[in-house]
């Protein structure tokens, strides 16, 4: 049976590629206190159900890599608590009513070795992409600092820095694609 990317079954031990997108023309994510409150509800709710490798917040959007540990019902429970949570909030706080995110959340399965090493460019270099940030190394809203600066996070950065054999060759694989892209950009 073919899925889409609103109907794959959510199954413990899979790792997938999360994301979704504000309603109409919302940014949820356009600054600090919105950002930190969705981090925190991260921190608090997904953490018990999942492994966390990846993350970026884009104003109208985001992008998470996950890998299911808990039961796939206590992970969707802890997804709609942490969207629901962080709805209601930005909804109180700018006056507001109705669903603030696209439903369902888009995910994609994360099979081939491949993926598992393109996926988390892919996120960190969002901010680039939607031309946020020409630098996207330092964008506050992404993971990417976290492994570049090795700071303690709720992130499971062992995973992937053995992927990569190694922080500094994580490192490395960003920045080779980063100047590829950005060259890719300029044509």
């Amino acid at each position: 049976m073919a899925y889409s990317t609103y109907t794959l079954p959510i199954e413990k031990g899979n790792i997938y590629h999360i994301f979704n997108h504000a309603v109409g023309k919302e940014r949820p994510f356009s600054n600090q206190d919105q950002c930190l409150h969705l981090l925190q509800k991260i921190e608090l709710k997904l953490p018990p159900v999942c492994d966390i490798y990846a993350y970026v917040l884009i104003p109208d959007h985001f992008h998470l890599m996950v890998r299911i540990t808990g039961d796939e019902k206590a992970f969707s429970r802890a997804f709609a608590e942490l969207m629901i949570s962080h709805s209601k909030w930005y909804n109180v706080k700018y006056k507001r009513m109705g669903g603030l995110f696209m439903k369902p959340f888009k995910r994609r399965i994360i099979l081939m070795e491949d993926d598992i090493t393109w996926v988390p460019w892919y996120i960190h270099r969002n901010p680039l992409h939607h031309q946020l940030k020409v630098d996207w190394r330092d964008y506050k809203w992404s993971s990417y600092c976290f492994y570049a600066n090795s700071t303690p996070s709720f992130l499971k950065k062992d995973f992937l820095i053995s992927h990569f054999g190694g922080l500094e060759k994580l490192i490395a694989h960003h920045e080779l694609n980063a100047t590829e892209w950005e060259c890719d950009l300029e044509l």
